[in-house]
């Protein structure tokens, strides 16, 4: 049994269940690769570590009625779980919980951060177009 991953030279540390954050750099019709950018709420020093995220893992919703192109887009930060380990230097990844996904989207129109407005859909404060990902629930803030 493999244990947690770390760089070396960094010290840095990625396991599974941990809950990453990263960089969609890729996406193709089967899965969306991501640059881990933090772990455990741990900034990386480098993007040493890749996820992916596929087809499967994306939502609790069935596989066949997910479409990858509309859930993830070049340059979305998202919020991933690590479910388990891949190759040397790549994760397997989930955004299927409700608080993962899409926390930060810019807009393909004006280049404005996107607005959340349902688990599917974000919006444009500029244009007021709406476009599709598979959104991270907003965690609340408690006063």
């Amino acid at each position: 049994v493999e244990g947690p991953r770390s760089d070396r030279l960094l010290g840095q540390v990625v396991d599974v269940g941990m809950l990453i954050t990263g960089k969609v750099t890729r996406v193709t019709p089967a899965a969306a690769t991501v640059a881990i950018l933090a772990a455990g709420g741990v900034p990386l020093e480098s993007p040493t570590f890749t996820g992916v995220v596929r087809l499967e893992d994306v939502t609790q919703v069935n596989a066949e009625e997910v479409e990858m192109m509309s859930c993830y887009r070049l340059g979305d930060i998202v919020l991933a779980r690590v479910i388990s380990l891949g190759d040397s230097r790549t994760f397997f990844l989930t955004t299927a919980e409700e608080q993962l996904g899409v926390c930060i989207a810019l807009s393909k129109a004006s280049g404005a951060e996107l607005r959340p407005l349902s688990y599917k859909e974000m919006e444009d404060p500029v244009t007021g177009a709406k476009e599709s990902r598979k959104v991270a629930k907003p965690i609340a803030s408690g006063t």
